[in-house]
């Protein structure tokens, strides 16, 4: 605290030397509280659910975290084949499938509670990396079943991918909203792997992701800067673009970017 508290002297100090009487600022972060424990992928358990508490306790005693913009990944499951519960495009040999219900009511004990007795505000993260084409991601990971990717590497087509890429969305979109018991109907997002609209084929082959997300709810995108720096847009500051597509469509002339900051009307 006492590192805070100088910090907040400086830049008090700062900014009455520049006449300046109000300081705005953004918190924006992947927000993944059903982490891996042991073996296990992404487990929706007690631990997860008492450290999520803790960290909404914590943070609202810190007057700079009191209000988080928390990208939340919920979760959604997915494998080759269908299965009690599946859910899939028509046609596809991947399905998706939601936790269990047990599972589904801790999440929204733990994430109810976080809506409820606290700030933050909640917003999108959605990884679909080892359920769509890529060039090399799936392949690479050493847990990725092999008939997976076989499939994902030789048989789904780009079709395919939007397709079930969108139904994931959904899906996700449907799981927030059930967590949290918000509407969640206009919202922002953070990509799972910093790889926005085929910007780096080793992940994401989808050139049309941002036009699919903006007709489920998608209002703006805040995947940067990323960590892979080569997928940054040459713009440094805000824009708005018209969604194209093509990869990495935010860069070309068709997108037509210009400064979110005295934009003439949302696009």
């Amino acid at each position: 605290m006492s590192t805070t508290k100088l910090t907040v002297a400086v830049l008090r100090d700062a900014m009455a030397r520049r006449g300046v009487s109000e300081l705005a600022y953004l918190h924006a972060d992947h927000f993944e509280p059903w982490s891996y424990r042991g073996s296990t992928r992404n487990d929706i358990n007690r631990e997860n659910a008492d450290n999520l508490a803790r960290f909404v306790e914590q943070t609202g005693k810190l007057d700079f975290a009191r209000r988080l913009t928390l990208f939340y990944r919920a979760i959604v499951y997915y494998r080759m084949g269908s299965g009690t519960g599946s859910v899939g495009v028509p046609g596809d040999k991947m399905t998706f499938f939601m936790p269990s219900p047990q599972d589904n009511t801790l999440a929204r004990e733990a994430m109810g509670a976080l809506v409820a007795t606290s700030r933050h505000e909640i917003q999108a993260h959605y990884h679909h990396e080892y359920f769509v084409k890529n060039t090399n991601y799936t392949a690479k990971v050493e847990h990725s079943p092999q008939d997976r990717v076989d499939f994902l590497q030789r048989e789904s087509t780009p079709a395919m991918d939007r397709a079930r890429f969108e139904l994931g969305l959904q899906l996700l979109q449907q799981r927030i909203r059930e967590d949290t018991g918000l509407t969640f109907d206009r919202w922002f997002f953070v990509h799972g792997m910093w790889a926005l609209n085929a910007s780096d084929f080793d992940v994401c082959m989808i050139t049309n992701e941002i036009e699919i997300l903006k007709r489920n709810g998608f209002a703006g995108d805040f995947t940067f800067p990323a960590g892979r720096a080569h997928t940054n847009p040459l713009q440094t500051q805000p824009f708005m673009i018209r969604p194209i597509d093509a990869p990495k469509c935010y860069d070309l002339p068709g997108a037509e970017a210009e400064p979110a900051a005295g934009a003439a009307h949302a696009r």
